[in-house]
């Protein structure tokens, strides 16, 4: 397919509207061309409160919120705690609408939405190497990470945390992203080896993709939007990305609170009671993946604000951040996604979760001898 995404979308309102454990737009058309790659699609349409700008101080139960945008969890009109947790019930009962068999069989799953790219636990199907990275070539990811430090340590640096333009940190950020590319596909082998782990979900379920009433007691609900990317995979990556474009605050205090209400959430609709320090786990990996995307992507954020604009951009509220640029949220997204990567770095220890696999997963368990430091840098 040319458009994936958009077949996701279009397939999730065709073939799982009257499927899924959540409320969603009622849906009434979609296709795409393969010569051109549009698409369309024409679903119920959001009877939004704040549509226009519009602004209302108190809403009737059942009137709908927003609409929200992402990394804008400050406009939430409730605590923000309230919504993940919210956000967090609905994905597990997705997941465990798969697992129970009410999204489909096997074979229907299989053929109608995208599951797992290489059978469990073939490491060799899924890209592992032994004798060097299997991510980015060390040289290429290198150059990556010095133009992300001299951007969060020096051309942004008032974005980031104070401890950012330390070259302790640097070092430990360098060696810590540098490490996780080498090892990034053995990490995604076993992410999705224990099938318990993996099933229907939404790709980045962020606050943007939902929307929200209250009921006549107070009660906050939601449906759910923007179903491109829907599919079979890890349950920890997929929620890491519904984490991402949160603030810090909220993650740090209530992140096992988070991880508990989707594993109980999970198996009451019908999925297997996960562990909760290797769902834990597998949340913290992929928020390195996640940080090494967004400093893939400093170079867009310079051209969106060039360098020599940055010191005027006095804080994430300025119209340069706080707009969509060309009608994108990328910019915004790629600050909030990378301030959160390095504070779960220095903050939480996610560095330590990463030995972690190192040891206990990739030499006792897989039997492999842990990669060099000149695999890791691709030292002579």
């Amino acid at each position: 397919l040319k458009q994936p995404m958009d077949f996701c979308e279009i397939n999730t309102y065709r073939l799982a509207e009257t499927k899924l454990p959540t409320q969603t737009p009622k849906f009434y058309y979609g296709d795409i061309s393969n010569e051109t790659t549009n698409y369309i699609i024409i679903t119920e349409r959001v009877p939004f409160v704040g549509m226009g700008g519009r602004k209302k101080a108190h809403l009737k139960p059942y009137e709908v919120e927003g609409p929200y945008d992402k990394c804008k969890d400050y406009e939430l009109r409730g605590d923000p705690k309230e919504y993940y947790s919210l956000i967090m019930e609905v994905s597990g009962r997705i997941a465990g609408a798969d697992k129970s068999g009410r999204m489909g069989t096997k074979d229907f799953v299989l053929h109608n939405f995208p599951t797992l790219r290489a059978p469990p636990g073939d490491m060799r199907a899924w890209g592992a190497n032994p004798t060097g990275p299997s991510g980015s070539a060390p040289q290429a990811r290198q150059s990556q990470l010095r133009i992300g430090i001299q951007f969060f340590s020096q051309t942004a640096a008032h974005f980031f945390p104070s401890y950012a333009v330390k070259q302790e940190f640097i070092d430990k950020f360098t060696d810590t992203l540098m490490k996780f590319s080498a090892y990034m596909m053995e990490i995604e082998c076993w992410k999705h080896e224990d099938l318990n782990y993996v099933a229907l979900s939404h790709a980045n379920l962020n606050v943007d993709n939902a929307y929200y009433w209250r009921d006549e007691a107070g009660k906050l609900c939601c449906g759910v939007l923007d179903w491109g990317g829907f599919g079979q995979s890890c349950l920890g990556h997929k929620l890491w990305w519904y984490f991402n474009c949160s603030e810090f605050e909220l993650l740090k205090d209530h992140f096992e609170h988070f991880l508990k209400t989707f594993i109980d959430s999970y198996h009451e609709s019908g999925g297997p009671k996960l562990d909760l320090q290797t769902l834990e786990r597998m949340v913290k990996l992929t928020c390195l993946q996640n940080l090494s995307v967004m400093v893939a992507a400093v170079p867009d954020c310079l051209r969106q604000i060039p360098a020599q604009d940055w010191a005027s951009v006095k804080d994430r509220k300025d119209w340069r951040i706080d707009d969509n640029l060309g009608d994108k949220s990328t910019l915004r997204t790629t600050l909030r996604s990378m301030d959160n990567g390095l504070r779960m770095i220095e903050e939480i220890g996610i560095d330590r979760d990463l030995q972690w696999f190192i040891d206990e997963i990739w030499v006792k368990k897989y039997h492999q001898e842990p990669k060099t430091r000149a695999m890791i840098f691709g030292e002579d």
